[in-house]
């Protein structure tokens, strides 16, 4: 078959497959190539497939290349790993970065929560010691500190999961094998704030669990 290209026809010999052209994160998008001959262009690349270390293949390309046009040099090698890299290196920073924030607010937020854990345990001293002196064990006071940490904890969670629910739309176009509601990654981060809450709690709990029923019934 035939097609047109401006004011000239062309010879179809063969169909490709639709690539990205501008990013990896862009859908693909039908191509059409033509022969160098025909369609030259300054800032052509030549693309070879091999087999083994592409690099020991240098010398002998730039030798075929010497051959069959002298006066066109060779420059900017670099394997398909390599290009991916860097077309990866901005996404891959912002993750970094990302997780970095990420792993700084889950720090301040198990701080936070420990210290509000822990007033309340102050505050409810008195409470404590008399659920102790009516049959209430270690264990009870802990699991009561632990099961306050969790609301709290779970209120948040909420909220922010569905902050990141409206949120990751905006950046749908920036990920790559991942959907913006991806249950892994909800399920993953549910998790890691969870234990969180729990290593937040655990010092609270175990001094409450420790309180003596007569000291605490003598807090004021």
């Amino acid at each position: 078959g035939r097609v047109k290209i401006g004011e000239r026809w062309a010879e179809v010999v063969g169909v490709a497959h639709d690539a990205k052209y501008m990013s990896l994160s862009e859908p693909a998008r039908a191509f059409m190539y033509l022969p160098v001959e025909q369609a030259f262009r300054r800032s052509m690349r030549v693309v070879l497939r091999t087999t083994g270390d592409p690099d020991a293949l240098v010398p002998a390309v730039r030798q075929a290349l010497a051959r069959v046009a002298p006066g066109v040099p060779l420059f900017d090698v670099q394997t398909l790993a390599q290009h991916v890299a860097f077309a990866f290196f901005l996404i891959e920073m912002a993750a970094t970065l990302l997780a970095v924030f990420g792993a700084a607010a889950a720090l301040l937020a198990a701080l936070g929560l420990y210290g509000v854990i822990a007033q309340g345990v102050t505050a409810r001293t008195r409470e404590i010691g008399v659920r102790m002196s009516l049959g209430a064990t270690a264990a009870d006071v802990g699991r009561l500190v632990v099961r306050q940490g969790l609301g709290l904890s779970a209120a948040g969670i909420v909220v922010g999961l569905a902050g990141a629910a409206a949120v990751t739309r905006l950046f749908e176009s920036q990920l790559l094998g991942v959907s913006p509601l991806d249950p892994a990654a909800f399920a993953a981060t549910t998790g890691l704030l969870t234990m969180t809450t729990l290593l937040a709690c655990a010092l609270p709990a175990w001094r409450a669990a420790r309180l003596d029923p007569v000291r605490a019934l003598r807090v004021d």
